[in-house]
């Protein structure tokens, strides 16, 4: 069943709500700490992210440009924040995705930011996604409720990558890392976000932003293969520019 959601004003502004808030949890900030000196690699810079496709399937984008200050207290290399929309827009979702190379990307999370916003955890559940290409989505399903005039609700699906592979929450790549003290090249959160002031019920709502995350993972995942090629690339001419340095200083 096919339902209304044409209104891309509050996805809009859910999205935004999730990275407005900056959370201090010293858990995260010894996290932080810890790993930072494992991630050498370069930022990647803002434009690698151009090339990811406005079409996706039946899926049509335009961007929705985020306000300075939020841009700011993100604290990524580079980001995405765009609707898309199918069936002449009668559904539609913000695609949000955030690459960098430093962990404190990871304070901005469903969870933390949509309550810091008013917004009502009613729900959240973990799921896994099967990919066309045989590839395993790990996710968590957030919805939210706010009540103004009317009730208004959202569904956030969530998951966070690290070198290419999924987590469903901050927590597994925490233990990861705590773990193994892994280095890490990249990291990245993804946010899918369908929103309705009672048009769409929970169910159809989940299917939206689940349909969409199945089809972009693999324009994702090699957006991020592409993108710590060319980040190797650019560590390999700063290293040969030290050497030829060095053997012109001696």
């Amino acid at each position: 069943m096919k339902s209304e959601n044409s209104d891309g004003r509050p996805i809009v502004a859910a999205v935004a709500a999730t990275v407005m808030v900056l959370v201090s949890g010293a858990a995260f900030h010894t996290l932080a700490a810890r790993v930072r000196d494992s991630m050498t690699s370069l930022p990647i810079a803002p434009e690698v992210l151009e090339g990811f496709p406005m079409q996706i399937g039946d899926w049509t984008g335009q961007n929705v440009p985020l306000d300075e200050t939020i841009v700011e207290k993100i604290d990524a290399d580079a980001h995405i924040n765009r609707q898309y929309s199918r069936h002449n827009g009668r559904e539609s979702v913000v695609f949000y995705l955030a690459y960098g190379s430093t962990w404190e990307m990871m304070y901005h999370r469903p969870e933390v930011c949509y309550p810091g916003n008013g917004w009502t955890l009613v729900d959240r559940s973990a799921m896994d996604l099967q990919v066309h290409n045989g590839m395993n989505l790990q996710c968590s399903i957030f919805r939210f409720s706010r009540s103004e005039l009317e009730t208004r609700e959202v569904v956030v699906l969530y998951y966070c990558l690290a070198d290419g592979r999924t987590y469903s929450n901050i927590s597994l790549l925490r233990s990861r890392v705590w773990g193994a003290l892994a280095a890490v090249d990249h990291f990245a959160q993804v946010q899918i976000v369908a929103s309705s002031r009672g048009a769409l019920p929970p169910d159809a709502m989940i299917d939206i932003v689940s349909d969409f995350a199945i089809e972009s993972a693999s324009s994702i995942a090699e957006l991020f293969v592409d993108a710590a090629k060319d980040r190797h690339s650019d560590e390999e001419r700063a290293r040969a520019s030290a050497v030829s340095e060095g053997k012109e200083s001696d």
